[in-house]
């Protein structure tokens, strides 16, 4: 059975309304929970704090600044962006479509920015983003985002053009065979750019430490300054490799 909601401030779905059910807000401020179950949540207007419980879950959080907070604890959030702008959110047993949300927060502090996923997702043609706290991400084939929440992460891209991000200290970054593998550039915000023939070229950013399946590893902020001109080093290339132009 499907329940209709509707309120002026606070809207709830807890305990005994676990179902699948119909929440609309009002366009003032709202703080909106749901339960378990399937829930359709329009909060129109307003800054909106929108708490999700388990199961399925479609958020229209309309005009205003919104939050959408996951109330699961996982360690690997898998969130996809389309090109109409739906965000799509795999959190533990929660399966959530989001629109017009520009934060989302997770139980364990995760938290990122709409328009930042977005400008990663399309200027890059990236098709997910991915979060860890703990456990190491390991990019596909394809041009990803992935992101380390907290101290001690390990990153590791595919063979599509990654960005690499650190949000925490000590993020490590893994790449197969020798640094001498790979083309390094730093571009004007000073992220580093690392290409190779087989795995593309990802962007790094607020990354420690590269570490190569030949066992050496290098501290970002002490590569040397000869590698990061504007043609890197050329590694295994016979020609240096301008990265600003390189397709």
């Amino acid at each position: 059975m499907t329940r209709e909601v509707t309120s002026n401030f606070h809207l709830f779905d807890q305990g005994a309304l676990n179902g699948n059910d119909n929440l609309t807000g009002s366009h003032h401020h709202d703080g909106i929970w749901t339960g378990d179950g399937t829930d359709h949540v329009q909060s129109k207007g307003g800054n909106d704090a929108i708490f999700l419980g388990k199961g399925h879950k479609e958020v229209d959080a309309g005009k205003g600044h919104d939050t959408v907070i996951f109330r699961e604890t996982e360690e690997i959030y898998d969130i996809t962006i389309n090109e109409r702008g739906r965000i799509s959110v795999n959190a533990g047993e929660t399966r959530a479509n989001l629109w017009n949300v520009e934060q989302i927060l997770f139980r364990n502090d995760t938290q990122t920015s709409h328009l930042l996923i977005t400008s990663f997702l399309r200027a890059g043609k990236l098709n997910r983003v991915q979060f860890t706290r703990k456990a190491p991400l390991i990019a596909s084939d394809e041009g990803e985002a992935l992101l380390s929440i907290g101290d001690d992460g390990w990153l590791r891209g595919g063979r599509g053009d990654d960005h690499l991000i650190g949000i925490g200290d000590r993020t490590k970054v893994f790449y197969e065979g020798s640094m001498f593998d790979y083309a390094i550039h730093r571009d004007e915000e000073g992220n580093l750019l690392i290409r190779s023939k087989m795995f593309g070229t990802d962007m790094l950013m607020n990354i420690d430490w590269l570490h190569f399946s030949n066992n050496t590893r290098i501290q970002e902020n002490f590569i040397p300054d000869e590698w990061l001109g504007e043609t890197g080093f050329q590694g295994i290339y016979d020609t240096p490799i301008d990265l600003a132009t390189a397709s």
